[in-house]
């Protein structure tokens, strides 16, 4: 079975949840009962708050041969066309720790530990693993291989990797995320091409296990971003691509849950600038705030989080195919773009 570029059955979860990244950062997830114990920036440059956090998209592009730096940069690589900056951190399963312009180098997103990326990570049966993330706060989970690494800092390794002017590839092990476990019957890849404004991300996971994994939300995919970005913002009504008004919100803590009939979602900021997500054939999004620390950057316990979800089962021999889309800018500008992808790009 393929899942391609298509929009599958999803409802609802009648219960979820979702635990707080101070502590390990992890993506919110539909668990049964049963399986439970238990300021917005004025400044496209960067907040005033949090300053002391390093904006690390302004590292160099390739890495020193010698100096202090050296062991900085060597996990990461970066593409950048002179309109827009991606870096993905090798020693995180290839995962996306940087998006920025390339004129500020200002990186929008959130990468507190190995739970927090633009990345893959998928649900399925519970496993009988818990997850203690705060000392006293155990939950049991479910398996999950993460694209980025485990909770306790457990790194996925990349199988494969390329990088060519503005594209890079890499294939990952992807990690469980409470064992630390390789995951040895799946694979996670991405190709990542840059296009003027738009970074394109085709995601790929094929499973080769024997066991039929129960129906869940699947975050396609995890994003996390900057805490100075406030305000979600997403068009909820029955006609999209109409230039209609959009709805916007606040999201508290735990996840909220919208229509996106646009396929598309931002958080943006007082200047109503930001980062925006579109997942064709992807209409529904569910987000929350982690207050953390209160700071703003890259590296703060703080954070905002989305996830366009569809709901499925992860079985024997699938292979999930599917594109994302990030852009940085005004709502405008978003919509703009994301609405001329709608009408020329392949879904």
């Amino acid at each position: 079975m393929k899942i391609s570029k298509i929009l599958l059955g999803l409802v609802f979860p009648i219960w979820h949840l979702a635990l707080p990244h101070a502590i390990a950062s992890r993506e919110p997830i539909e668990l049964d009962p049963s399986l439970t114990e238990a300021a917005a920036t004025d400044s496209h440059a960067g907040p005033e708050r949090g300053t002391a956090l390093a904006d690390d998209c302004a590292m160099p592009d390739k890495l020193k041969s010698d100096g202090p730096q050296s062991s900085q940069v060597a996990r990461y690589e970066f593409i950048d066309n002179g309109i827009i900056r991606l870096g993905i951190d090798i020693e995180s399963g290839g995962s996306v720790f940087c998006f920025a312009e390339s004129a500020t180098k200002r990186n929008v997103l959130n990468h507190f530990d190995r739970g927090r990326f633009v990345q893959q990570s998928f649900y399925g049966n519970s496993d009988g693993t818990v997850w203690d993330w705060a000392g006293g706060n155990a939950q049991k989970w479910v398996w999950n291989p993460v694209q980025g690494g485990n909770y306790s800092g457990i790194p996925a390794k990349i199988i494969e990797q390329k990088l060519d002017g503005n594209s890079v590839y890499v294939k990952t092990k992807p990690k469980h995320w409470v064992t630390g476990d390789d995951i040895n019957d799946a694979t996670m890849e991405q190709w990542i091409t840059l296009d003027d404004e738009i970074a394109h991300i085709q995601y790929r996971f094929v499973y080769d296990g024997s066991e039929i994994h129960r129906i869940t939300d699947q975050e396609m995919p995890a994003v996390f971003v900057d805490y100075a970005l406030n305000e979600l913002v997403s068009y909820r009504g029955d006609a999209p691509w109409t230039n209609a008004p959009l709805s916007r919100s606040n999201p508290g803590w735990p996840n909220e849950y919208h229509s996106a009939s646009e396929e598309w979602s931002a958080y943006v900021d007082a200047n109503d600038w930001g980062v925006g997500v579109y997942t064709p054939g992807t209409d529904k999004v569910t987000a929350y705030r982690y207050e953390g620390d209160g700071k703003y950057g890259p590296l703060a316990e703080a954070t905002s989080y989305f996830a366009p979800i569809r709901r499925f089962s992860i079985k024997p021999g699938v292979t999930i195919d599917y594109n994302v889309y990030l852009t940085i800018g005004t709502v405008a500008e978003i919509r703009s773009r994301f609405a001329d992808l709608a009408n020329t790009a392949e879904r």
